[in-house]
């Protein structure tokens, strides 16, 4: 073994102990979390009990109480999904090293704004009970934001380096990278701009004096056009990056039905309008996966344009098979 590729075997220690930490410290998080849940209802804005006449206060979109339970537990098992997978490429390496290291499609901004938002999440949640509404709103939307970074590293990062990975013939590895990373750290983006837009309408009603059908109106309004951008941008411009990303429409679609159930008003405003939503959103999640399923069959992510040589580029098609099937 020459002197470069023993180079390229070495791990890097401080990406390794950022990785192995960050585990640690989000295992201790879910574990608090749950705790907490247990003895204060911290997954159910319903159940808090510093401040009856706020806390307790029912939003025309306050979803089921069982939403947040599901939604919650999908995300953090969905977390430990990738961090899992994170940790296993310490020790699994490819021809250009340490699979954590070479190629890069474990980007360290991921492991550095997601702790970041654990931190918001601990914030957000002394700031809420201790009744500083607008300011825990603030908090939540750069939870959100913060993970929108996250994906947009994991999902560059692969457009960038998944050629590498075909080369290796570790199409598994591009797969469990889009499944794990990109809709399990989607998920949580997605379920943070909707806990965004529920901390939104609570502030409009007792700091900006809105009726609650107005405040909840604002909300829903504005959620109606995030998943309409969203979904223009998302099969158009960002479609290599993002075609196979499903959970922002599925959490979508789960609040929404989590809303309907828990406010069951065929007569209101609201619950008019939520339908509507739903609908438009079930049907935005069936587009989203029929062209996921279509063009993977007939225009296949390969990844051919992103760095590769022209003899890496030749190696690519003659393994076709390792990539999107």
């Amino acid at each position: 073994m020459d002197s470069t590729e023993s180079n390229q075997r070495k791990h890097k220690a401080l990406k390794f102990l950022l990785i192995v930490v960050v585990s640690a410290i989000y295992t201790v998080f879910v574990g608090f979390s749950v705790y907490r849940s247990r003895s204060r209802g911290f997954f159910n804005f319903d159940n808090a009990t510093t401040n009856d006449a706020i806390l307790d206060y029912r939003l025309e979109i306050n979803p089921s109480p069982w939403t947040f339970y599901v939604v919650w537990g999908c995300i953090y098992l969905w977390q430990f999904l990738w961090l899992g997978y994170s940790l296993a490429t310490l020790c699994r390496s490819t021809d250009y090293g340490y699979l954590y290291v070479r190629p890069n499609v474990l980007p360290v901004g991921i492991f550095i704004c997601f702790p970041l938002m654990n931190a918001c999440s601990i914030l957000w949640s002394f700031l809420y009970r201790s009744l500083y509404i607008p300011q825990a709103c603030a908090v939540l939307a750069l939870m959100a934001f913060l993970l929108y970074i996250c994906v947009f590293f994991s999902v560059r990062a692969l457009d960038k380096h998944g050629w590498k990975l075909v080369k290796q013939q570790k199409g598994a590895d591009i797969w469990m990278i889009r499944i794990f990373f990109h809709n399990g750290l989607g998920m949580y983006a997605t379920w943070c701009t909707i806990a965004t837009l529920l901390n939104l309408a609570t502030a409009l009603v007792f700091w900006a004096d809105l009726p609650n059908e107005a405040a909840c109106t604002i909300s829903l309004a504005i959620l109606a056009s995030e998943l309409l951008v969203w979904f223009v941008v998302d099969i158009t411009a960002l479609d290599k990056y993002t075609r196979y990303l499903l959970t922002p429409y599925i959490v979508a679609v789960f609040a929404l039905c989590g809303i309907i159930v828990q406010n069951w008003n065929p007569f209101t405003l609201n619950f008019i309008f939520n339908a509507v939503l739903l609908g438009v959103a079930t049907v935005f999640l069936l587009v989203k996966f029929l062209i996921a399923l279509v063009k993977c069959r007939r225009d296949p992510l390969d990844y051919k344009n992103t760095g590769a040589s022209k003899s890496e580029t030749s190696y690519y098609w003659r393994n076709l098979t390792y990539s999107d099937t």
